[in-house]
């Protein structure tokens, strides 16, 4: 039998370096592992992927990339947003009746990479990460149960524009959600005393984090983002135990279920916006008609009273008049289309067509 829903949300830990980003989220993906089954009495099978950003982009890599160009080092940063979703996409099949196997998503991958023409030492260090959790991917009974996968997203995200593409790619799925935790450090000289004590091949130098420490953009002060995400102000070295952990699980339960009201409700609101468009779209292309037709009556009084030796002269200009006022009409930015528009009744918008159509014959 197969999973009867696949589940996903995108959980971005960000924060200057040297925060403890990182052990934080082998912590939880610890918690994750030890807990998994817990969810399993609500018909909810819980797993978690970790992702890092320094594993699957290393320094021999990025310095490679900033030795090109920058735009090369941003595509690199991308790529593992892609990645992410191909393995969201894979996972979401495995789940159902078209089940693929984990061969079929790696070869997928290798096509993906030579299609793409993607950075393929990028891709060789994401299978890597994703090879050594693939054991807890999948739940040990399937049926009609919920499977739900965390994705925790361990890097600096200090860009809004970092973190807003997992946002666009989970109102875009069906499936996932979003959220960002962050992490803002109290002081500069904290960040700095943590770099410190890292290992020589792990720090990085002052200036650099004194820029990402002045220049960070952080959720709660980003309007999209505030309501999916949480800031947590350190001023000490980070201390994990389960009651941290099992509330943050229910308060991303919660949000992926805010997330999924927030998409149905901008779908509702673009069905709304779509359907008055095109009610708008009718009703000024049947306001039109009416014009058309007055205009055309106009005329044929026009005619009827004319000179027999003025007939095709007057003719000439009346049919040119009404071709004038008509494209007038048809156009929203002109004056005469606004005039019309606002008129509530075929009478009122007869009178006012006369008056404009005899004024200048």
């Amino acid at each position: 039998m197969n999973l009867a829903h696949f589940n996903s949300s995108f959980v971005l830990v960000s924060g200057p370096p040297g925060i403890g980003k990182t052990t934080f989220c082998q912590h939880l993906k610890a918690y994750f592992v030890k807990n998994g089954e817990k969810f399993a009495s609500n018909s909810v099978y819980t797993r978690s992927i970790l992702i890092s950003y320094d594993e699957v982009i290393d320094k021999t890599i990025e310095l490679e990339l900033i030795n090109q160009n920058l735009g090369n080092w941003k595509k690199s940063r991308n790529l593992i947003q892609i990645l992410t979703m191909h393995l969201a996409n894979y996972l979401n099949q495995a789940c159902s009746e078209n089940q693929s196997s984990f061969v079929d998503y790696l070869t997928n991958l290798d096509s993906l990479s030579r299609n793409e023409n993607l950075n393929e030492k990028i891709i060789q260090n994401f299978i890597k990460t994703i090879q050594k959790q693939s054991s807890e991917y999948m739940p040990k009974s399937r049926q009609n149960q919920t499977f739900f996968v965390f994705f925790i997203l361990d890097d600096i995200f200090y860009y809004e524009n970092m973190r807003y593409t997992f946002f666009k790619t989970a109102l875009e799925s069906n499936f996932s959600s979003y959220y960002c935790l962050s992490f803002k450090a109290k002081s500069i000289d904290f960040l700095l005393f943590r770099n410190n004590s890292r290992d020589p091949d792990a720090k990085l130098s002052e200036s650099i984090i004194r820029n990402i420490f002045d220049k960070f953009e952080y959720p709660d002060e980003v309007d999209w983002e505030k309501k999916f995400s949480k800031c947590e102000l350190i001023d000490k070295n980070l201390h994990f135990n389960e009651t941290l952990f099992e509330e943050l699980t229910e308060n991303l339960f919660q949000n992926h279920e805010s997330f999924l009201a927030m998409k149905k409700e901008k779908i509702y609101q673009k069905q709304i916006e779509e359907k008055n468009r095109q009610n708008g779209e009718t009703s000024c292309r049947n306001l039109v008609h009416q014009c058309d037709l007055i205009l055309r009556r106009l005329v044929k009084e026009n005619l009827v009273s004319a000179n027999r030796s003025e007939l095709n002269l007057i003719s000439q200009k009346v049919n040119a008049r009404k071709a004038q006022l008509l494209e007038a009409i048809k156009n929203p930015e002109s004056e005469i289309h606004k005039k019309i528009f606002k008129l509530n009744d075929l009478c009122q918008i007869e009178t006012e067509l006369k008056k404009i159509f005899t004024h200048e014959i």
